[in-house]
């Protein structure tokens, strides 16, 4: 088993609850986003009983990478805004694992998200064809929900709800083949399966979805096989501290504006 961890941490000094979160999960992966904290707070936070967790160096200053296996992973690209890594794990199949903190809406405009994540889709599938594979992971805060252009358009992420839209791998549009991630965040919104979104968001305006999310995992087709059938939990508490307020909210005051995503496969 493989478990992922991705907290946009919004500037707050949350190291050791951080720290807590990892171990509690027994996370092999690390990734946090705006981190209100140095590398050797959250490092210490980690590794508090054992040195398990490294620190890796990735270019975007906006995201802290750690994870329990060092020099196995090689950087494919990477931008102020996300990193492709190719990591080569001792009797796992290679993958290649994008980590990502998108513009806010608060500073980019739609039509300039929807060309951000065409970007990120272009230099994905440039990656996948220089290694030869698809199985490729994509994990952070994307500043878009699930059903926005930037995320199910086919030049774009093109993720689907469905594993079995997934499993025929790809979409082909006027000759043009264009392949398939599979979202499960769709699984996440509404009030069947806990907290309704990873971020909350209420405005006086007449389209308001309150929740949202933003923060998400994308799994390529080829690595299906080793999902289980809830692959991802937005993380509602960490042991018995609860991120939420009394009336249903994320925590701002001792947690953050986002809530926790947890990322599981069986490999």
């Amino acid at each position: 088993m493989l478990t992922f961890i991705f907290w946009n941490v919004n500037q707050k000094p949350l190291a050791n609850l951080a720290g807590e979160l990892a171990r509690s999960v027994k996370a092999d992966f690390v990734i946090l986003a705006e981190p209100g904290f140095g590398f050797v707070e959250i490092n210490n936070a980690l590794n508090t009983d054992t040195a398990d967790y490294k620190f890796h160096k990735i270019r975007p200053q906006r995201l802290m990478f750690f994870s329990k296996f060092e020099g196995l992973h090689k950087s494919i690209f990477e931008s102020d805004y996300y990193s492709i890594l190719h990591h080569r794990l001792p009797g796992r199949p290679n993958f290649l694992l994008v980590i990502a903190h998108l513009t806010s809406k608060l500073y980019s405009s739609e039509a300039s998200q929807i060309l951000e994540c065409q970007r990120i889709a272009q230099r994905v599938r440039e990656a996948e064809r220089h290694l030869k594979h698809r199985r490729t992971i994509l994990l952070g805060d994307l500043n878009s929900n699930p059903f926005e252009p930037g995320l199910v358009g086919a030049n774009a992420l093109h993720g689907v709800m469905s594993r079995r839209i997934a499993e025929k791998l790809y979409r082909r549009i006027k000759g043009e083949d264009f392949p398939f991630f599979y979202n499960p965040m769709w699984n996440h919104f509404g009030d069947e399966n806990g907290v309704p979104g990873t971020y909350f968001y209420s405005r006086a305006e007449h389209v308001n979805y309150y929740w949202n999310i933003f923060d998400q995992a994308l799994i390529r087709p080829d690595l299906l096989q080793f999902l289980p059938k809830r692959p991802v939990e937005i993380v509602e508490k960490i042991d018995s501290k609860s991120l939420l307020t009394e009336n249903g909210r994320p925590d701002q005051v001792s947690g953050s504006d986002h809530l926790p995503i947890r990322l599981s496969l069986e490999m």
